[in-house]
């Protein structure tokens, strides 16, 4: 049971986005051991992306058009034949610019780049974005900041 007092704060959530919002106000009231509990409903997505919350939600559409433009860069910078050998086998071969027995197995899906020197494996690179980029832009960084500055890339990449 809701207590009268605790009502009074339902009062500017009405007045922010109507019963929509006081539907989310209500679920985060406290229950049993006193801990909030906060589920965003499908039906509540757009009211709580509008809000601007915290940590929002990115909506499907958003994030496949995402997806799609990275695709279409991807395929504008390393060519439709490497692109083809990429969803092939999975990883992006590129070519040390500073060793010359040295390429690097850049991944379809964001991972650790495999680093062979002379046809084997000889380290495991880590080097992630602050914030989630689709996965083929991923693969545009890895391949240009080796491209770029191969020196620079292995100073800033973890080991694995």
């Amino acid at each position: 049971m809701i207590e009268p007092e605790s009502l009074l704060t339902a009062v500017p959530w009405l007045a922010m986005g109507g019963f929509g919002a006081l539907a989310i106000w209500l679920r985060a009231q406290p229950r049993g051991a006193g801990k909030p509990r906060i589920r965003i409903m499908p039906w509540d997505r757009a009211l709580y992306l509008r809000q601007g919350r915290p940590g929002q939600l990115r909506s499907y559409r958003v994030q496949a058009e995402a997806e799609r433009r990275a695709e279409v860069l991807l395929r504008e910078v390393i060519g439709e034949s490497c692109f083809a050998g990429l969803v092939r086998r999975g990883y992006l071969e590129v070519s040390s610019p500073t060793f010359p027995s040295r390429v690097y197995l850049v991944p379809e899906r964001q991972g650790p780049v495999t680093v062979c020197e002379n046809g084997r494996p000889v380290m495991r690179l880590c080097v992630q974005t602050v914030e989630r980029v689709p996965d083929y832009d991923a693969v545009i960084m890895h391949k240009l900041m080796i491209d770029g500055n191969e020196r620079e890339y292995l100073r800033i990449a973890n080991r694995v």
